[in-house]
């Protein structure tokens, strides 16, 4: 659809939408724009009631997409099992998941369907450290090897002064080990107010190394390079 056809008013709906599940996480990124409010208020999860009726407004509107996002989404069990029973009866659209893979139901088979984007953030245990607050790497791989036979995956970095060195590593080291050749690099953004960002983006020469390196993987390994805004 042309940006044209959009000013014309003839874009009925939107293409996708995001739904945020919760605003809790198990990781505490230094590069996550709520980096700034961790600890200082009660997060909270969508109830189920105001959950079915944005579900349902959606597919009366025919989306084609929706992306469930958080927080770390699946750390809402009751929503995502509630999605997880109801989808092929109530929704056609396509369902995909923005997680850290930190956790998974414990029927994982239910994850079949979905697409999922993740979050990996550093090659290194101590990068990773670093980055998320705590050592739950192994964690998240275990977990991926867990779905990687039946779940679309990508891989996303947030790519700050922390990890830029690892950008090249970290992607190559999934494609080897896991076969994901689709990997998305998104520069972190200050936000306003908060030290701790200004300290870790990337400067304009550090801009051009990542994409330096990204070129290369695709060189290397015929990789699909993306950029989430």
């Amino acid at each position: 659809m042309s940006y044209s056809t959009i000013l014309e008013g003839k874009l009925k709906r939107p293409v996708f939408v995001q739904l945020e599940l919760t605003e809790r996480c198990n990781h505490f990124c230094k590069h996550c724009y709520n980096y700034w409010n961790y600890g200082k208020y009660e997060k909270k999860d969508i109830d189920l009631g105001s959950l079915k009726q944005v579900l349902l407004k959606l597919e009366e509107n025919e989306i084609f997409d929706l992306t469930l996002t958080g927080g770390e989404p699946l750390i809402n069990n009751e929503a995502i099992d509630f999605i997880l029973e109801q989808r092929e009866k109530l929704f056609s659209y396509d369902i995909g998941i923005n997680t850290n893979l930190s956790t998974i139901p414990t029927d994982y088979s239910k994850l079949g369907g979905f697409t999922i984007l993740f979050s990996y953030p550093a090659y290194s245990k101590e990068s990773w450290r670093k980055i998320v607050g705590i050592d739950d790497q192994q964690k998240v791989l275990n977990n991926l090897e867990k779905i990687i036979s039946f779940v679309p995956v990508q891989a996303n970095m947030a790519v700050s002064k922390l990890n830029l060195n690892e950008l090249y590593k970290a992607s190559e080291f999934l494609y080897k080990t896991f076969g994901i050749d689709r990997f998305a690099a998104t520069p972190a953004s200050p936000v306003s107010g908060v030290s701790a960002h200004k300290q870790i983006i990337l400067s304009g020469e550090e801009v051009l190394e990542s994409l330096k390196q990204l070129r290369q993987l695709k060189k290397d390994y015929k990789f699909v390079i993306n950029k989430i805004s």
